[in-house]
């Protein structure tokens, strides 16, 4: 099913490459995000990708986002359409999430994890420090969050589109969590 799509580059929530995608055998897709929807578009080469990748993005943040001749990068370089199943509270947790569940954009930073309601360009942040452990099985991804965190202690329960993306995720996820786990040690040693 082919659908026209009409949008203003710089209203996009984000443009990405999208590394996680049934879209296509060899994986050369881009990713545009509107606040509502997720438009894919496919590529037959990575010189193909990498041209458009980088004209979309100049294109949304205008000269901003391509200073000193760097490439611009986009606004979260990993994102994925989630929906929140669940929280399951730990013991004497009585903070309420319903505003986290069902559709979101989750999007994976280098200090944080957002939550994106789909619709809103609000997020729901939880610091890499708050956040104990995270797993996957299939399409379901479980994120282990700590007493500091925006829900408090207790277990964010997600479905994902397909299994590949669970995995995507928690590998990223992991790398992320690992690597601020190592810059805050490595700070500590400088001190």
């Amino acid at each position: 099913e082919f659908r026209r799509v009409l949008f203003r580059s710089q209203k996009c929530f984000n443009i990405n490459r999208k590394l996680d995608t049934r879209d296509s055998r060899n994986k050369i897709v881009i990713a545009i995000y509107t606040l509502d929807d997720c438009v894919s578009i496919v590529f037959e080469t990575e010189n193909e990708l990498s041209d458009w990748l980088d004209q979309l993005l100049t294109l949304q943040q205008g000269k901003a986002g391509n200073l000193d001749g760097k490439r611009p990068v986009p606004n979260y370089e990993h994102m994925w359409n989630v929906t929140v199943k669940a929280f399951t509270p730990e013991e004497n947790n009585f903070t309420q999430v319903e505003h986290l569940k069902g559709p979101q954009r989750l999007c994976v930073t280098p200090s944080s994890v957002k939550f994106f309601p789909v619709g809103s360009d609000h997020c729901v942040e939880f610091p890499h420090a708050c956040l104990r452990c995270c797993a996957h099985n299939d399409r379901h991804f479980k994120l282990e969050t700590g007493r500091n965190s925006p829900s408090g202690s207790g277990a964010l329960l997600i479905d994902c589109d397909h299994p590949e993306v669970s995995q995507y995720l928690h590998q990223t996820m992991v790398k992320a969590m690992a690597n601020r786990s190592e810059e805050r040690r490595v700070g500590k040693e400088c001190r």
